[in-house]
């Protein structure tokens, strides 16, 4: 399968999104771990969060809770300004530590 364009992706994991259809558009988005652009890696966090809800295991409820904090971290370096990736790591850090 080729790979979409990040902007192809992003209308895409934003459609997964707004039809609850989170696996599949964190299966699609995990296929991007290693971007360089914020809009993907919020995107991700918000992604690996949303997981953590669909998951039992709690190793990988860990594990999806530090890359939520990863991947919103590198979005943030890249762009200080965007809101998203602040909003989506504060709703992490909120939803978690309840």
């Amino acid at each position: 399968m080729t790979k979409l364009s990040e902007q192809e992706l992003i209308l895409k994991v934003d459609q997964f999104y707004r039809e609850d259809l989170t696996e599949q558009g964190h299966k699609l988005i995990s296929e991007y771990l290693n971007s360089t652009n914020p809009q993907v890696l919020w995107r991700l966090a918000r992604s690996c969060r949303y997981m953590i809800q669909r998951v039992n295991n709690s190793e990988l409820r860990k594990k999806l809770a530090y890359d939520v904090r990863e991947y919103g971290k590198r979005a943030l370096e890249l762009d200080n300004t965007c809101s998203a990736c602040h909003k989506v790591l504060d709703n992490c850090c909120t939803w978690y530590c309840k």
